[in-house]
């Protein structure tokens, strides 16, 4: 079940995340490919990133301020990964290509699992957007968090009316 969550965050945690984020200090690191190891037709694409948690171990030390409120509002049982994609214009509306986050974890095939869920939260509203196969786009929008299940093929859309584009994309189990 595809769920969109308005206003996720309070205010105030809303807009702390996003000043850390958004600050000259935090670090994103080069990807060659908005997607791991998967080609589009862009011969730009690229990604900022920065990697919070993976394989089930956590990465950064920015990983409590800006992971843990999420962890409190949502049924998780066990976090997966967490990831900051930072996208910056490119004056098309390029698409990523499609993909499911995560396939497996140290502990066996998590798509057997029915409880394998993904978030993406935007921090910030933009003509940026995430299309789930067979399903509409969903517009990035500010304090907004989609979930859905791991399982299905995704991909993101870049803006090309704002010079950034933030987003949060996590991966957990279900309680």
């Amino acid at each position: 079940m595809i769920q969109i969550k308005k206003n996720f965050l309070s205010s105030k945690e809303h807009k702390d995340s996003l000043q850390i984020i958004s600050g000259n200090m935090f670090p994103y690191y080069s990807m060659p490919y908005q997607t791991k190891d998967i080609k589009t037709k862009n011969k730009q694409e690229h990604l900022l990133q920065h990697i919070l948690m993976k394989d089930e171990q956590i990465n950064s030390d920015w990983f409590e301020k800006i992971v843990i409120p999420f962890t409190l509002k949502l049924p998780i049982e066990k976090m997966i990964y967490a990831r900051l994609n930072l996208i910056v214009n490119q004056n098309k509306p390029y698409a990523s290509a499609w993909h499911t986050d995560f396939k497996t974890t140290s502990s066996g095939n998590v798509f057997l699992e029915k409880k394998a869920t993904t978030a993406v939260y935007y921090f910030n509203t933009c003509n940026g957007a995430t299309e789930i196969k067979g399903h509409k786009k969903i517009k990035s929008v500010k304090n907004q968090l989609l979930i859905f299940p791991s399982k299905l093929l995704h991909r993101g859309i870049q803006q090309t009316d704002t010079v950034f584009r933030w987003v949060l994309n996590f991966g957990y189990m279900s309680k």
